[in-house]
């Protein structure tokens, strides 16, 4: 199947892909935000790839003891920490049923429980900054100049107050700049206001998100062209689908308005197609790590709860009579993110090219859409040997 390698990202602006220079970064909390703040690298190796481009290319990070306490407060809001918590809730709630099936380990729910993923979290975000440069605190005069002339951040005169603690950090960003003239920043925000406050600054670069700033990173000075990175992935594709099949067919999965009474059955699967359009997480002579969406066909069944033939009491607020039906489809379609690592040898790309890990980064089940499905009402007698 002949592959190939379309431009990965754009940004506003000059275009991403120019071979500029770059010396520092800055990234804005909604970027983390969109990356789940998984600094740890628990579901994405998205952020840890990041730094470690960062690192490899010996750029210099900017922070800000304003972007610090937004990104401690995001980090509890997290999809990270949510899920956390909800296996601790429901290691409580199943408590009796897991003592049942000589499941219950005390000594490893106490280990758990004590387990402050916040704290570990946070503790790694730390860790990335290290060395950065802490940005001062600018005179609050120049700020409320700005809030009151209407300019970036602020876009009306007496409006958008919860732009003040951005203005800050562009702010104490913009005179860094000014003190350090040989430097080239990379911001990575997409906040339009972001963007307005530094658009007419050359040495500034922007970049919605850390995917982009990633794409950005490796690109300079790497030693595989966009043509060579292209030649990798068509070598490995046929790997690629297999592996994403492979994954796919251990996962479970929902359909889209329908909540099943037990597991969704998946009666087939087939992987449709990877996509070239990738986000390169890192590169280097022998491996490439990168970041792509598949796209797969399912069909399957199971039994639903059918409210419209149930018998509802409004007195006693439940169902007097619940009825079921079962729920066939088929051309079931799902997109998912997933990581791919292809090992290679440098002298012979295409050939050599071959998956050594593949990663679905679905956080629980896997959303399937259909416009092929069948709805059969299951009988009393039925039902009754089912579910009573």
């Amino acid at each position: 199947m002949e592959k190939t390698l379309a431009p990965v990202v754009e940004k506003w602006g000059k275009d991403i892909n120019d071979n500029v220079r770059i010396t520092t970064i800055l990234v804005d909390t909604c970027a983390f935000q969109h990356a789940n703040s998984d600094f740890i690298g628990i579901y994405s190796k998205l952020l840890p790839s990041f730094y470690a481009a960062i690192d490899e290319k010996k750029m210099l990070l900017l922070t800000h003891p304003i972007l610090e306490k937004e990104i401690e407060k995001h980090i509890e809001d997290s999809g990270l920490c949510k899920n956390y918590q909800d296996l601790l809730y429901y290691i409580n709630k199943c408590s009796n049923v897991l003592k049942h099936a000589n499941c219950s380990d005390k000594q490893l729910f106490a280990k758990i429980s004590k387990y402050d993923i916040k704290h570990q979290t946070f503790k790694a975000f730390k860790e990335y900054y290290k060395n950065a440069v802490s940005l001062n605190y600018p005179d609050p005069e120049l700020i409320f100049n700005l809030y009151f002339s209407a300019k970036p951040p602020f876009s009306e005169v007496g409006k958008k107050k919860n732009e003040f603690p951005d203005a800050f950090v562009i702010e104490a960003t913009k005179q860094y700049i000014e003190e350090h003239p040989n430097d080239v920043l990379l911001v990575v925000s997409k906040d339009r206001d972001w963007n307005d406050s530094f658009v007419d600054l050359d040495e500034v670069i922007m970049c919605e998100s850390i995917d982009e700033a990633v794409t950005k990173i490796n690109s300079i000075e790497s030693i595989l062209s966009e043509e060579m990175l292209s030649e990798i992935f068509r070598g490995a594709y046929d790997d690629i689908l297999s592996e994403a099949e492979d994954c796919a067919m251990r996962e479970c999965y929902e359909l889209d308005d329908y909540e099943f009474i037990e597991d969704l059955e998946v009666d087939s699967l087939e992987t449709q197609e990877v996509e070239d359009i990738f986000v390169p997480l890192k590169i280097s002579r022998d491996m490439m790590l990168i970041k792509t969406v598949v796209s797969i066909k399912v069909s399957g069944h199971g039994a639903v709860f059918d409210e419209e033939r149930s018998i509802w009491d409004s007195e006693d607020k439940e169902y007097m009579v619940r009825m079921y039906s079962d729920i066939e489809f088929t051309d079931g379609y799902a997109e998912i993110e997933c990581e791919i690592r292809i090992i290679f040898d440098f002298d012979d790309l295409e050939h050599s090219a071959q998956v050594d890990s593949f990663k679905l980064n679905n956080i629980g089940n896997i959303r399937i859409s259909s416009d092929n499905i069948k709805i059969v009402p299951i009988d009393e007698d039925e039902m009754a040997m089912r579910y009573i």
